[in-house]
């Protein structure tokens, strides 16, 4: 992405030459010895800013899903996947349910009154679902919906015919709605170099409820090592110990 205009400069001369047919300094050799371009030398993407990139050129999250990371949260924060809202409604008497997703579209209308209100297409990991807004909510929402965060939904279901129809009752940003639904998390270790990253940024959550521990597999067994104290234990910790060299995986607790 980086060096997408120095690319398509180089294709451009090349469609050029072929087109004018004259022969450059290298015309007569092998094109596999000609000389590569110079690429710009660029960390990689952060997982939540390559899912972005995948959903605007493709129209959908490819390698994963930006809900992915909040692991077990969801559920101990009585979130549901839109796919399990069927079984939702036949299994509880209430029509009232919290959903969380994405934002990937969104179209205003103005009713006969002259209120606005809104169709809020979201995703989550199960699909993406349609949410209605009415005036109230839209306006008092706007900021949410524009932020780009993701965002959970409390949301009254209603069937109509083959499709359910979600009235949104309350939004809020999903981080707040988790951030006292995580229990902990455990932290599989493949290489000590990993220890000294993993304790800077656990040293900077001290001070929550979340309980840490590290399991680092030695010769001889498996070792779990509770770490003292508690943190504050929410998708933005869990993403960055993930991303840390030398942490094989990180489960919820």
């Amino acid at each position: 992405m980086a060096a997408a205009e120095q690319l398509l400069r180089q294709a451009s001369l090349a469609a050029e030459e072929r087109d004018s047919r004259q022969e450059n300094l290298f015309a007569a050799i092998d094109p596999g010895f000609a000389p590569r371009p110079a690429l710009p030398l660029v960390d990689d993407w952060p997982p939540v800013e390559r899912l972005h990139h995948e959903f605007g050129a493709i129209g959908f999250y490819l390698s994963s899903h930006p809900l992915d990371r909040y692991g077990k949260s969801l559920e101990r924060a009585g979130i549901l996947r839109f796919a399990d809202l069927p079984a939702g409604l036949a299994a509880n008497p209430t029509n009232r349910f919290k959903l969380a997703g994405i934002v990937v579209g969104r179209k205003e209308r103005t009713s006969g009154r002259g209120n606005r209100f809104a169709f809020v297409q979201m995703s989550d990991p199960s699909g993406t679902f349609e949410v209605t807004l009415f005036s109230e909510m839209l306006s008092a929402s706007r900021a949410l919906l524009d932020s780009g965060q993701p965002l959970a939904v409390t949301v009254d279901v209603r069937s109509e015919e083959e499709s359910l129809r979600l009235t949104v009752q309350k939004i809020e940003p999903l981080d707040a709605v988790v951030a006292h639904a995580a229990a902990g998390l455990r932290i599989f270790i493949g290489e000590t170099r990993a220890l000294s990253s993993l304790k800077s940024v656990i040293a900077r959550e001290a001070g929550g409820r979340g309980r840490i521990s590290v399991v680092l597999d030695l010769p001889a067994r498996e070792v779990e090592i509770a770490i003292p104290g508690g943190f504050k234990v929410g998708p933005q910790t869990r993403a960055a110990v993930k991303s840390l060299p030398g942490i094989i995986d990180v489960h919820d607790i």
